[in-house]
């Protein structure tokens, strides 16, 4: 260090580690921040197709451009654009600072004992959300929407079976009748969402009434078909029992197979269940570093990336006062689950 040069001061164990500044970023940072408000966009937006270049606009908060370029496309005949419109359109021209600080200031009290690097992408990741909900606060305040020819547009597209507009009609009504139809409809021509929305309804209905038992299972069945979500329903429902006695094996395969697409709640079930007598310590381990290294690559988003960490790290901590043949055996399990499924998890989280 040359005699003039002073060196920082080091960083308090358990100090907010600042974000660098926007101008200083690296080149990571950026493309991690990039995809942590993508995930947000496409959680949001999920069921309707949306190119990447509008979710990266998006995720900017740029409600106002992406809206005036939707509406030319729905004006056009394109019926995605027009469910996207009629999800846009909700958007709000207020935030609520208060309750922002506030979650702020619990996930730096959370994370306050984490590694400063991790503590760095953590305020890295409230920066990030904190910022595109500003911007996309300021833009909602100048888009424009026409609602009613949003609403006939979806009509339309409706009445000629577009499976997404079906689905998000069913959203927007009350009638709960009525919105099962319609889900009922989308669901018939293919439309995973609604498969998933269906399942879910006839689940609720069937533990509260102990009703519509066949309908329940029919689509959990179709939607693990294709799903990571659809499977974590089903692997809920043998395990528990629903209209039909558990079945305990299957259902803990359907699980492990949810968590391995990288369903973000599957895994949770699996790295947090400390009461279960049929999970080792070091399966738990490895579960919990396979949320984390998809978690780390932004897969979930700014909103959940504070709150995974500090779960991670806490199991992680557990880890640290194992027997050293509990540590190695979580280590070769970890790096078997994602050298299996890793990949595949990214692609189908859309963070690679």
């Amino acid at each position: 260090m040359a005699r003039d040069e002073v060196a920082a001061p080091a960083l308090p164990a358990g100090a907010p580690a600042p974000p660098p500044p926007a101008d200083a970023r690296s080149k990571d940072d950026e493309r991690f921040v990039a995809r942590l408000l993508a995930a947000d966009v496409r959680s949001e937006f999920s069921g309707v197709e949306i190119d990447a270049a509008t979710v990266a606009r998006l995720a900017r908060g740029e409600i106002a451009g992406v809206a005036v370029d939707l509406e030319r496309l729905a004006q056009g005949g394109d019926a995605n654009a027009n469910v996207a419109l009629s999800i846009l359109q909700e958007c709000s021209g207020t935030i609520s600072e208060v309750l922002q600080e506030l979650q702020v200031d619990e996930w730096r009290r959370a994370a306050r004992d984490l590694p400063a690097e991790r503590r760095t992408r953590i305020e890295l990741a409230l920066e990030a959300r904190r910022t595109a909900a500003e911007a996309a606060a300021r833009s909602c305040r100048d888009a424009r929407f026409d609602r009613a020819a949003i609403a006939g547009r979806m009509r339309d597209a409706s009445n000629n079976g577009h499976e997404a507009s079906l689905r998000r009609l069913g959203e927007e009504t009350t009638d709960v009748q009525a919105r099962v139809k319609l889900w009922t409809s989308a669901a018939m021509l293919g439309h995973l969402p609604a498969q998933l929305d269906l399942a879910q309804h006839y689940r609720r209905d069937f533990v509260s009434s102990q009703r519509n038992g066949g309908r329940m299972r029919f689509w959990m069945d179709v939607a693990a078909k294709s799903s990571s979500a659809g499977k974590l329903l089903l692997a809920d429902c043998q395990l528990n029992g629903c209209n039909a006695p558990p079945d305990a094996q299957t259902g803990a395969r359907l699980l492990r197979e949810s968590a391995m697409a990288g369903d973000l709640e599957a895994l949770e079930k699996l790295a947090e269940d400390r009461d279960n007598p049929d999970m080792a310590l070091e399966e738990r381990i490895a579960w919990s570093e396979y949320r984390d290294r998809l978690n780390d690559e932004g897969c979930y988003g700014a909103a959940e990336y504070p709150r995974v960490s500090v779960a991670s790290w806490r199991v992680s901590e557990e880890n640290r006062t194992a027997s050293p043949y509990v540590q190695e055996q979580a280590r070769t399990l970890g790096q078997r689950y994602w050298g299996v499924s890793g990949a595949g998890a990214r692609r189908g989280l859309a963070c690679e």
